[in-house]
């Protein structure tokens, strides 16, 4: 049975919980005015007077840190890209071609969108665009420029204002459809957002300061200690003399000392190991890279405890992330520089879409399966085809050429193995049908039906004289 519940009520209908004037809420230190203050705790605990300079500060002295949020702004900038019609009618067909020619031929677009996701790092990101009148009377773009986020706040209603010098402290809102303004994992009372550089922070400050007794530890235990020694009642212009020496050492290669004063090294002992620092720092980045990428494998955990398996894993990650950045850039362009580079010239009533072509990695080992496997339905596959797909360049010449050699196949891997001697043959045919025997025992029809005509292909061939050979 259906109830119908009755008709909202008026305070169901309008916002209560906005800021407004509600003095509790400004309490809460989010709120200066009309301002809106930035609500990151690593800001407002740590930063001080730089502000968000300090994230832009953590990205210029730490390489890792700017190695990993490049990794993962290019990853979405190398992607493809479309503007589709936002219906079939060919009418809407018009601004989506003229959408793409604007921003096809713009200057450094890839460029702006790189700015665009500082947001990732920092929270938020904002680019000016110039509008510039075209010849054929069309309204285009003649740049996007990206600006510091220093030079921006958001107000309580979310709106951009500029700090200039008519406004240093609250500033001054900016004209309208005039700012692209990119927001990271943002909130309706955070229109600053929250990026991962704020996640990292306290592992970037621990490897700064550890770095500072790394290189103590250096000085220290690096190199021995040298000691002096002079007989009792020596002047002290003598003792001067040798400590000059002393110090000498460090920068000179020999030293001449008097025949009456010796000069040892210490050993120092070593209380701690030299790989706990290195142990230390390298967990350190591992984290930053984890909150980064989502993963570690592609940039370094591979070197020590990598499989094949563990780098599929992390790859999936990084395509969730990489679909994600594509999908919050894609939301920016989208909510705001294709609508309004639309109104400017046409008049419809469904825009046109900005589409990122974001295609998860192929195996290449499945991709030979089932490219074999059509072939071998009869489909026909061009040349050109399977050398764009497997990255094979063209032959310099007929000596250009590698023969064409029957391979076994290798357990567990899918794989071929190496070529084998002639002499040979017989045995990997048999040991090949052993192994096709155990796949159909496990169920593995699809892989057996393919294997075996791989197998009946070597038989011809040998047929035909020993791997064609007259």
């Amino acid at each position: 049975m259906i109830r119908f519940a009755e008709k909202p009520k008026t305070e169901q209908l309008i916002e209560i919980a906005a800021v407004g004037d509600d003095s509790f809420a400004r309490s809460l230190g989010y709120y200066s005015g009309p301002i809106q203050l930035n609500p990151d705790p690593i800001l407002q605990s740590q930063a001080g007077n730089r502000g968000i300079d300090l994230f832009t500060e953590m990205e210029d002295k730490d390489p890792n840190i700017f190695s990993d949020l490049q990794t993962r702004k290019l990853a979405v900038v190398g992607l493809d890209w479309e503007i589709i019609p936002g219906s079939e009618d060919p009418r809407d067909a018009a601004p989506a071609e003229f959408a793409g020619e604007v921003l096809g031929g713009l200057r450094g677009f890839a460029d702006d969108l790189y700015e665009l996701l500082d947001a990732v790092g920092k929270g938020y990101a904002a680019s000016e665009i110039l509008w510039a009148a075209r010849p054929d009377g069309r309204i285009g773009i003649a740049a996007i420029k990206s600006r510091h986020q220093r030079r921006f706040l958001f107000d309580v209603d979310a709106g951009l204002r500029l700090l200039s010098d008519a406004d240093s402290s609250q500033g001054t809102l900016v004209p309208p459809r005039k700012f692209l303004v990119h927001t990271f994992q943002g909130a309706h009372e955070n229109p600053y957002g929250r990026g991962v550089l704020s996640r990292i922070y306290w592992y970037y400050w621990f490897k700064k300061n550890a770095l500072k007794f790394w290189a103590l530890y250096q000085e220290k235990f690096g190199s021995p200690t040298p000691v002096g020694k002079y007989p009792p009642g020596t002047d002290a212009g003598p003792r001067n003399a040798l400590l000059a020496t002393l110090n000498a050492l460090q920068q000179e290669t020999g030293v001449i000392i008097p025949n009456t004063m010796t000069i040892e090294f210490l050993e120092a002992q070593q209380r701690g190991r030299l790989s706990s620092y290195d142990n230390f720092m390298d967990y350190l980045d591992r984290q930053c890279t984890k909150a980064i990428l989502g993963q570690t494998l592609t940039t370094g955990e591979g070197a020590r405890t990598g499989s094949l398996a563990l780098g599929r894993v992390h790859a999936e990650v990084r395509q969730d992330i990489l679909e994600a950045d594509a999908a919050s850039l894609a939301e920016v362009l989208n909510g705001q520089l294709i609508p309004w580079l639309t109104d400017w010239n046409f008049q419809v009533t469904v825009y046109p879409t900005f589409v990122f072509k974001v295609d998860p990695p192929e195996d290449q080992g499945q991709a030979v399966l089932r490219d074999r496997a059509l072939q071998a339905m009869g489909v026909p596959i061009p040349k050109s085809y399977v050398q764009r797909k497997y990255g094979i360049p063209d032959p310099e010449g007929e000596d250009d050429v590698l023969i064409p050699v029957p391979t076994a196949i290798a357990t567990g891997t899918g794989i071929g193995a190496p070529a084998f001697a002639e002499g040979d043959l017989d045995r990997i045919l048999r040991d090949t049908d052993g192994l096709l025997d155990a796949a159909a025992a496990r169920g593995g029809r699809a892989v057996d039906a393919i294997a075996r005509e791989v197998l009946a292909a070597v038989k011809k061939k040998t047929r035909w004289g020993r791997l064609n050979r007259p």
